[in-house]
């Protein structure tokens, strides 16, 4: 029993076990694949979009750079009674609002105002930056009148010198990144997140995961990526602790966006999910290995049994007719090798027998 049980649990347990951790295999080559190719997506999608404002606000720069006159205030008044500034957030949908500021505070303004502390601090930073020269942007910033994420960028306005004499300051919206990052969440399936340099979050698959400018470095594949610059794209293993403080292993992929924002894109998921495959395959395998094993085990208690009854009813008639029983016989069925032993047995009892009758009379007849 033993040994049939073993040949047949044996080879299934091996056998599902190698199919298993190969298709567990194949899952977690497809995922990091996956992961990747999302993740490469958006953090292009997202340099060209910040490529595209970016241009726009250079081009209003430059563009009041050439010829600039001495008095820049007379400039920017003439910026906003000609109304030319209206037509740049016209043409870049995600740019909030447009200002001009020169150096002693007058400006010209097109687009929504946004009298929020948070908003007029970034814009305070933004122009005090303008105002050395640099092109500056702000982090990810959250506007509740806009309820979107924000970002706030300065471009300096120079003079042939290199002297700014006025900013241009601009808020651009952050919703389209917001979006297509939700959209790269499948439902819920992905988590998919773009955070800073510093592993702020930008924008998350999930709308109530965290607010804008949430620290997320106490995430394992984020301080990753925050410590090496994601200065190469990788993907790797860690583990998190839920709100409910369950410990879930995860698995995750990390890509810098291609421009000087320093920002991150990054994709994960649990590997319950990840593995649901494998896990199921494991599941039915452990399920078809035990009712193997049970048929098997059934299959030999018969098969032992039709061999042994007949060889145990054979030992018996065996004590019997060497107790002197001689005439014990045997009934076996079986048409195999106990059977010709059987048939053997019966015809030895019947010699013995014939034998023993006939020493007895030959004594009879001696006295």
């Amino acid at each position: 029993l033993g040994v049939l049980f073993l040949t047949a649990f044996l080879p299934l347990v091996l056998t599902s076990r190698y199919l298993v951790n190969q298709a567990r295999a194949d899952l977690e080559l497809d995922q990091r694949s996956l992961q990747m190719a999302k993740v490469r997506a958006l953090s292009e999608w997202i340099a060209q979009f910040r490529m595209s404002t970016g241009t726009t606000i250079h081009t209003l720069a430059t563009s009041l750079a050439i010829d600039a006159p001495a008095d820049y205030k007379k400039r920017i008044d003439g910026l906003g009674a000609s109304r030319a500034l209206e037509a740049f957030p016209g043409e870049a949908r995600s740019l909030v609002s447009i200002n001009v500021v020169d150096r002693n505070g007058f400006g010209a303004r097109s687009g929504l105002a946004l009298p929020e502390p948070i908003l007029n601090g970034g814009i305070q930073q933004a122009f005090l930056a303008g105002l050395k020269g640099k092109a500056t942007a702000t982090a990810p910033l959250w506007s509740d009148t806009l309820s979107e994420p924000v970002v706030i960028s300065a471009e300096p306005v120079l003079t042939a010198k290199g002297v700014a004499q006025a900013v241009v300051i601009a808020i651009t919206t952050l919703e389209p990144i917001v979006r297509l990052t939700r959209q790269s969440g499948e439902g819920g399936l992905l988590d998919v997140y773009v955070v800073s340099s510093e592993g702020e979050l930008v924008a998350h698959s999930a709308p109530d995961f965290a607010p804008t400018g949430a620290d997320l470095t106490d995430i394992d594949i984020v301080r990753e990526f925050v410590q090496t610059g994601g200065r190469a794209a990788a993907s790797m293993p860690f583990t998190i602790t839920d709100s409910a403080g369950r410990t879930r292993s995860m698995l995750g992929t990390f890509i810098r966006v291609a421009d000087d924002s320093g920002w991150g894109v990054i994709a994960q998921i649990d590997e319950a999910k990840a593995y649901a495959g494998a896990n199921a395959m494991r599941r039915n395998s452990i399920l078809v290995v035990g009712l193997a094993s049970l048929l098997a085990l059934g299959l030999g208690v018969w098969l032992s049994g039709e061999i042994t009854s007949p060889i145990r009813t054979l030992r018996d008639a065996a004590l019997q007719l060497a107790h002197g029983d001689f005439k014990t016989r045997v009934r076996v069925t079986s048409r195999n090798e106990v059977g010709v032993l059987a048939d053997s047995f019966n015809i030895m009892g019947e010699r013995i027998e014939q034998a023993v009758a006939e020493i007895q009379e030959a004594a009879n007849t001696n006295r």
